[in-house]
C-alpha cells in the first residue's frame, strides 16, 4: 500500500450519485435490500483517476477495477449510517479479487497509509511492513496483510511477477514506478545499491536483470540499412 491523494467529490457526484442515492434510502423497506448499482458508474472514471489506476491496496495498476466502499454497506447498516453508502469519501479503487476478500474486515484506509510503510523485498518480492508504521496502526496493518493476502499471496506476486518482466523487458524504471511504485522503489534501490551491499542472492538477481535489459535492448534495435 502506497499513499493515495485525496480529490474533491466529482462536479456532478451529488447529482448523478449522492442524491439518488439518498431518496433511495428514503424508504425504510430499501434499507435491507441490495443497494442500486447503476449510480455508482457515474464516478467510476474519477474514482479510477484518483488511485491513478492503481488498485488502492495491491498499489499496482489493474486493467479494470472496482467501487469500494471503505466502509462496507452492512456495517454501514449495523451503524444505522446508511447514507455512507453515498459519500464520496467512503468510495476506493480496488481490485475485483481483493474486493471479495475484504468484506467486513476492519482494514488499513489507502488515504491514512504512508508511503514509507511498506517495502518490496527483492529477489522474494514479498510486501513487509517498515518500522515507520506507527505502533497504533501496526495490529491494523498485519490484519490488512492477512485478509487481502498481499504480502505474498498468488494474486498480488502474479502481478508483481508481471510488472517485472515488463522491467526485464525493457520497460523503463520510471513507468514501472507509476505502475507499481512500490516495486519502482525496491529496483531503484537494488541498481543504487553497491555490490558489497548486497546479498549474494541480490546481487545474482540484479545481474540477471541488467543481462535480460540488454539483450531486450538488442532485440528492440532496428536492423541496419542496406547500402
Amino acid at each position: 500500500m502506497i499513499r493515495v491523494d485525496r480529490h474533491p467529490a466529482p462536479k456532478n457526484f451529488e447529482r448523478d450519485v449522492q442524491e439518488p442515492g439518498l431518496r433511495w434510502l428514503e424508504n425504510p423497506n430499501n434499507r435491507t435490500k441490495p443497494r442500486p448499482r447503476d449510480y455508482w458508474k457515474h464516478c467510476r472514471d474519477d474514482l479510477e483517476r484518483q488511485f491513478e489506476s492503481r488498485c488502492g491496496y495491491a498499489a499496482t495498476w489493474i486493467s479494470s477495477g472496482y467501487t469500494d466502499h471503505f466502509v462496507s454497506w452492512s456495517r454501514c447498516k449495523s451503524c444505522n449510517e446508511h447514507h455512507r453508502a453515498y459519500e464520496w469519501e467512503n468510495l476506493r479503487w480496488m481490485a475485483p479479487e481483493l474486493n471479495s476478500l475484504k468484506s467486513d474486515h476492519e482494514i488499513l484506509d489507502p488515504f491514512e497509509v504512508q508511503d514509507s510503510w511498506f517495502d518490496i523485498h527483492l529477489p522474494s518480492l514479498r510486501l513487509r511492513m517498515t518500522d515507520a508504521i506507527p505502533v497504533e496502526h501496526r495490529g491494523t496493518a498485519e490484519r490488512t496483510l492477512q485478509v487481502l493476502k498481499l504480502e505474498s499471496g498468488p494474486l498480488v506476486r502474479k502481478w508483481r511477477q508481471a510488472e517485472l518482466r515488463l522491467f526485464a523487458n525493457g520497460t523503463s524504471l520510471s513507468e514501472i514506478m507509476h505502475r507499481t511504485p512500490l516495486l519502482g522503489r525496491a529496483l531503484e534501490q537494488l541498481f543504487a545499491a553497491s555490490p558489497e551491499d548486497l546479498e549474494p542472492e541480490q546481487l545474482r538477481f540484479r545481474t540477471d536483470l541488467e543481462a535480460r535489459r540488454r539483450h531486450a535492448a538488442t532485440q528492440h534495435q532496428a536492423p541496419p540499412r542496406r547500402p
